[in-house]
């Protein structure tokens, strides 16, 4: 949820505010990356970050659409978004990196499976040749 703040003499800004579910959600998260970083400096410089977020299959779909979506061939398109799910990414401040600013690419892939599940990679950018035509 978000409102729009209108400091005096300022430029209006959003506020974000999550729900008690996401910001539950979002300490879990923390608190994993915590013991995955087993107190490791905060990575400064860029990172690329990739997610993996597994959805459950629905049990009321027909045995047929389940196997079809197990090997892939139904993909998602339901909720959570898919830059929902890289929002998750926030609780990793202060813990994985100084500041989510230093994301400079991301990958959000959504699938199918019988459990739900979420995977994050974070990996350290090199220096590299510039894309696009640079």
């Amino acid at each position: 949820m978000a409102r729009v703040i209108w400091p005096r003499g300022g430029k209006p800004f959003a506020q974000m505010h999550l729900d008690g579910k996401t910001t539950q959600y979002m300490r879990a998260l923390a608190k994993i990356a915590r013991v995955a970083m087993c107190a490791k400096p905060l990575l400064a410089g860029p990172v690329a970050i990739g997610i993996l977020a597994t959805l459950k299959i629905p049990k009321s779909w027909p045995q047929r659409e389940q196997a079809d979506a197990l090997a892939g061939i139904i993909i998602p398109t339901c909720k959570p978004d898919w830059d929902n799910i890289g929002k998750m990414c926030d609780a990793f401040k202060g813990v994985v990196w100084v500041d989510d600013a230093n994301v400079a690419q991301a990958t959000v892939i959504k699938q199918y499976g019988l459990e739900p599940s979420l995977r994050i990679e974070v990996f350290r950018l090199l220096p590299r040749a510039p894309l696009f035509g640079r």
